[in-house]
């Protein structure tokens, strides 16, 4: 095909905005431009070290939790199937931890299908604001989008629950959660739901 004839393709806001750069320019910000990375553990699965690491990110994360290695590692219950821990990193740099429970779901016409609780979810405060929570929670969504997804929100945080709500999560009566899925909370709480 003659290459004048090639259909043409026009740049995105963002591809514009780097090709508008000097050629010097260009280069630097191929390689400063952030390489995300999710990697997924299941239960006992992650190394000690790891797990380590990723308790204390949250403990730090989130002032006024006391997560021991136990919490993310062991599952409780004989009705939890198994527990993911997420873990997101931005140029080799850990920025995000999730820990996620999976459970059947109880409804009979469903039982092939499983329900996720999502016991907590923190991302690096430094980091906070520039979309990277978005894209950390985004991810876990993407790879669970045939399951509903749980989250029990402090009642006064309402940062967390506007975000929760922006990533199309829909506050629900604490009814209306699945009691397989009801584990303990200490503070007063808000449930939020996405459903699949």
């Amino acid at each position: 095909m003659d290459p004048s004839q090639s259909p043409s393709v026009t740049p995105t806001k963002s591809q514009s905005t780097f090709l508008a750069l000097p050629k010097e320019e260009q280069k630097v910000a191929l390689f400063t431009l952030p390489k995300f990375r999710l990697e997924v553990y299941e239960n006992e699965m992650i190394p000690e070290k790891l797990l380590d690491c990723a308790v204390d990110f949250v403990n730090e994360m989130l002032p006024g939790e006391n997560f021991e290695a136990t919490d993310f590692s062991k599952i409780y219950g004989k009705t939890c199937l198994y527990k993911n821990i997420f873990m997101y990193y931005m140029n080799d740099r850990l920025v995000g931890v999730s820990v996620c429970n999976f459970y059947p779901d109880p409804d009979p016409e469903k039982s092939d299908d499983v329900l996720i609780y999502m016991m907590v979810i923190a991302v690096d405060k430094g980091q906070q604001g520039r979309g990277i929570g978005s894209k950390f929670l985004g991810s876990i969504l993407q790879m669970n989008n045939q399951s509903d997804v749980w989250i029990k929100i402090h009642k006064e945080n309402d940062q967390s629950q506007g975000f929760f709500k922006k990533m199309g999560f829909v506050k629900r009566p604490k009814k209306c959660m699945p009691e397989i899925l009801n584990p303990s909370y200490r503070k007063p709480y808000e449930v939020f739901v996405k459903k699949r």
